[in-house]
């Protein structure tokens, strides 16, 4: 239990240590609670987000990408399904994001905004080298 307890401390200090500096040496936590978001990069250097729904009528759109030294913050706008009768079918939802937009960032924020509310980080990535 005493080596628990000293292994915690340290992950909660190097957690601490984390909390300046850019996007690709700070520690960023997902907080989005969403549905679930992966990223798949291409060959080419763009990358597709996708986003795995329980039913239909959800949507997902680019919103924006911002860059900032070797970091990139793609930002994608989220609405959820509306109305009271939704189809219960598991659909895969896509955007491509091209590599013009993200240059030669190395790391790759995604985040998701829903409309009225602060976007949350869904996925903190690395990009391949190409």
């Amino acid at each position: 239990m005493r080596g628990l307890a000293a292994a915690m401390s340290l992950a909660l200090g190097a957690l601490s240590a984390c909390a300046g500096g850019d996007a690709t040496s700070t520690m960023n936590l997902p907080d989005w609670s969403g549905p679930a978001v992966t990223c798949v990069h291409r060959v080419d250097g763009a990358m597709a987000v996708e986003m795995t729904v329980p039913t239909g009528g959800h949507q997902l759109a680019l919103a924006d990408v911002t860059r900032d030294g070797t970091s990139a913050r793609v930002r994608l706008a989220y609405a959820p399904p509306t109305g009271e009768l939704v189809p219960q079918v598991v659909t895969t939802l896509r955007v491509e994001v091209p590599a013009e937009r993200l240059g030669d960032a190395t790391a790759v924020l995604v985040e998701l905004a829903a409309a009225g509310a602060p976007p949350r980080l869904a996925v903190a990535t690395s990009r391949p080298p190409r």
